[in-house]
């Protein structure tokens, strides 16, 4: 008589192996630069869980809305000249190696909405008051209020 094949057993261990597959791949070590070219592009890709940067600095602003770690080089080196903003409920960001500048803002790093930030050997300097240098975007004198150089044109 030939044996039954019990489908709920089988559907299970397919089912397990495709979920621990999925863990595997959510569980990428990403290196910037190197299999992504910015900060930016490796916390939006989902399967980085840790993010190593290398010794340099990079220009970049971030805001992270999930759970991962940012490590530098033990040696450090690993500067972030922006802002580092962690958002979002139970997401909490470790960073190890890692110095955050933000020139003329109050804040170069900050964690929100219930979010965390981790990290012993996070370095932030923030220089409210410093000279800003003038970014061309913007030149047009909105967020100042300099509406003498608004411009409108209509199709």
């Amino acid at each position: 008589m030939p044996r039954r094949e019990r489908p709920i057993v089988k559907s299970f261990a397919v089912a397990l192996l495709l979920a621990l597959s999925v863990t595997a791949a959510q569980a990428a070590i990403c290196t910037v630069p190197g299999s992504h070219a910015s900060l930016w592009a490796a916390v939006r890709d989902t399967a980085c869980s840790e993010i190593d940067l290398a010794a340099q600095s990079r220009a970049e602003s971030v805001v992270i809305g999930r759970s991962l770690t940012l490590a530098g080089p033990a040696g450090g080196g690993a500067i972030l000249a922006g802002l580092l903003d962690v958002r979002g409920v139970g997401v909490v960001v470790t960073v190890s190696h890692l110095r955050v500048e933000n020139g003329c803002q109050p804040v170069a790093a900050a964690a929100t909405g219930g979010a965390r930030l981790d990290g012993a050997t996070l370095e932030v300097i923030a220089s409210p008051g410093g000279p800003c240098p003038a970014v061309g975007l913007f030149a047009d004198g909105f967020e100042s209020g300099d509406s003498v150089r608004w411009s409108v044109t209509l199709p």
